[in-house]
């Protein structure tokens, strides 16, 4: 009888096990890699959209009851001019004799610079929002009453083709000019 030996693993047992070990860890580095590029494009894509919402609110809370100036009826811009109602002591809007609001008389101007921030021209100046350097802003004056606002948030994620954007367009009542 020749005796056989039945300890211990060939030569060949070994490379086939590392070999389906160390595919395993291509797999698995390759998931992780995708993965974690996913998860910075949807954080990008998260913070665009709250971009446009918190600068969205900001307008909408800053233009209630003002008097637009620019843009006219039937334009539109990246510059908006209005005049705020004056608030007397008690928190409440002055009226003139005829009933109607008084307005103040130095002008309200918001602008967006060049790394996205919507601003006033108040003093101390008025961050309304932040749309990232890449953001825009475009008011358009739709009726008498209407101001359409359409802003943008956009940032880069590394590369020209690579980029986050959101996108809202609302129409806020405005007082008449």
């Amino acid at each position: 009888m020749i005796a056989t030996k039945t300890e211990g693993n060939t030569l060949l047992e070994v490379l086939v096990a590392g070999a389906i070990f160390g595919l395993l860890s291509v797999v698995l580095v390759l998931t992780m890699r995708t993965n974690r590029a996913s998860q910075l494009k949807t954080d990008a894509q998260s913070q665009t959209q709250r971009a446009c919402l918190n600068t969205m609110n900001q307008l909408r809370n800053a233009l209630r009851g003002v008097q637009v100036v620019i843009p006219s009826v039937g334009t539109n811009g990246s510059l908006l001019r209005y005049y705020r109602p004056v608030v007397g002591s008690d928190g409440m809007v002055v009226v003139t004799p005829a009933g109607l609001p008084s307005f103040s008389t130095t002008p309200v101007t918001l602008t967006l610079d060049s790394s996205g921030k919507l601003t006033s021209n108040e003093t101390p100046p008025r961050i309304l929002g932040r749309l990232f350097a890449n953001g825009s802003v475009n008011f358009r004056r739709v009726s008498k009453g209407v101001l359409e606002v359409d802003l943008r948030a956009a940032q880069s994620l590394g590369g020209p083709e690579r980029k986050s954007q959101s996108r809202i367009v609302s129409r806020i009542p405005v007082r008449n000019s």
